[in-house]
């Protein structure tokens, strides 16, 4: 009798033992849950954040990147057009010359190089 009651005893006091055990692991694991959610939430908050940051910084450095190759491009445009201008007015200097003096055609020995002065020297005579 005397085993028994000691086996009982012993019984006893391990699931007395395992009820504070149980409830423990209980709570634990139901903090755990939460402790990982919260976490979860956090890192994809802060993912989110990161993500914003970088594309914010990417899209300033992008429209920074595109302003300065379109300012480029247009100043390579505006010297295209300033030759074609240039060109322009030599050959509307030609012209012009060409009219005044028809007889000059097939003489004149630069027909690179009329300009301002030629003019006055021509309208002189």
């Amino acid at each position: 009798m005397k085993s028994s009651i000691t086996a009982r005893l012993l019984t006893l006091f391990l699931l007395v033992s395992f009820v504070p055990l149980a409830i423990l692991g209980v709570t634990g694991a139901y903090h755990n849950r939460n402790i990982a959610r919260i976490s979860a939430e956090a890192s994809q908050q802060g993912m989110d954040l990161a993500a914003q940051k970088s594309s914010e910084v990417l899209k300033k450095e992008i429209e920074t990147k595109l302003k300065h190759e379109s300012s480029y491009l247009a100043n390579n445009i505006d010297n295209i057009l300033q030759r074609v201008q240039a060109d322009c007015q030599g050959l509307a200097d030609y012209a012009s010359f060409l009219y005044a003096h028809p007889d000059s055609f097939g003489e004149y020995p630069f027909p690179s190089s009329y300009g301002f002065l030629l003019k006055q020297v021509y309208m002189a005579a």
